[in-house]
């Protein structure tokens, strides 16, 4: 089974298996006569009309495969509250319950090409990152961005991964009075995680967080928070100290303390 067959089984499997998870396909793309979908996966208990919603990505660039892992084990963990990891503690079933009632949460995957080739690129080598806003983008992105025309998106997380990062790494651009990344960080050193904050980014303050200079670079995160105008913007590096387990566990309680604070500093509508 190929990587990317294994990955379709396991997110096929887990929306007829998990509670409150629908998958849905997109569209397809082809690479030497084998096709490939764009994929979707949404989470809402349908609990309460009022909720934040929440947009991600995973797998944006097809070798960074803690994204997936990560993802695979948030929604695990989310949507089944007996699920326990045995590396590290999760957070009690009662609040994962209060966060599925407080959120909907969209999740993209949209480089199966580059995935199933394990490399950073799509199938035509370009980068899926880079053509967000951007006319002639890849079809994948184009699929992607045609889906986010229909919905309303409050804040977004990107995951990625950076084997030269040496540390944990947060990228934040936001529109709030307080700093998500700020919350996140003390949260990770609580932990023990070796974590930065976004080194590369030396841009203005707004209102306690930073914004990427460029204004826009064509990235996910940075379309969602420039063109769709979402509150907050927030990018998770994993610092690839190629253990498996800490990586995860980084990703995991950076994902789960995000939830808690924009519960906490955005009101539902």
């Amino acid at each position: 089974m190929s990587r990317y067959d294994e990955l379709h089984y396991r997110l096929h499997e887990m929306s007829e298996t998990l509670p409150h998870l629908q998958l849905k396909i997109l569209g397809s793309v082809a690479h030497k006569n084998k096709h490939y979908d764009v994929l979707r996966l949404h989470v809402d208990n349908q609990s309460n009309t009022k909720k934040i919603k929440l947009c991600m990505a995973f797998g944006t660039h097809g070798n960074e495969d803690l994204t997936f892992q990560s993802t695979v084990e948030f929604l695990k963990s989310l949507l089944n509250f007996s699920y326990t990891n045995p590396f590290f503690e999760l957070p009690h079933h009662e609040e994962r319950q209060k966060l599925l009632n407080h959120f909907s949460i969209t999740i993209y995957f949209f480089n199966p090409i580059g995935f199933d080739l394990n490399e950073r690129t799509n199938g035509r080598r370009r980068d899926q990152n880079r053509w967000f806003g951007k006319t002639h983008a890849p079809h994948e992105v184009q699929l992607v961005v045609r889906d986010m025309e229909k919905h309303h998106f409050d804040v977004c997380i990107d995951l990625h991964g950076d084997k030269a990062a040496g540390q944990f790494m947060i990228y934040e651009r936001t529109r709030l009075d307080t700093s998500i990344a700020e919350q996140i960080i003390e949260t990770e050193k609580r932990q023990k995680v070796s974590i930065v904050k976004d080194g590369n980014h030396n841009g203005e303050y707004v209102k306690g967080g930073v914004i990427s200079a460029p204004p826009f670079a064509h990235t996910f995160d940075d379309y969602l928070f420039f063109t769709k105008e979402v509150k907050v913007a927030l990018v998770f590096e994993y610092a690839g100290k190629d253990d498996v387990v800490e990586d995860i566990k980084s990703i995991l309680i950076a994902l789960y303390s995000a939830l808690k604070a924009l519960a906490k500093d955005i009101p539902l509508k």
